[in-house]
């Protein structure tokens, strides 16, 4: 989301490049994970308690790489 803003810095370019899959959408494609990870983790905090949205957020974290490494 900071990329669409234009926040620029080496923590968010540092594994940021074009992909064939989502072309001129990938910033609006990385929008659900980037909100599940920022929501979620605040909901988390607040409960201290896991739980299922800890889960999902946690999951959530396996599809980044996914998505570093495809095309």
């Amino acid at each position: 989301m900071l990329q669409n803003f234009g926040v620029h810095n080496i923590f968010i370019d540092i594994l940021h490049r074009p992909h064939v899959w989502c072309g001129p959408y990938c910033d609006i494609a990385t929008y659900p994970l980037d909100l599940l990870g920022i929501v979620g983790s605040l909901i988390v905090l607040r409960r201290n308690y896991l739980g299922k949205i800890g889960f999902a957020v946690l999951l959530s974290l396996l599809l980044w790489p996914i998505a570093l490494f495809l095309p």
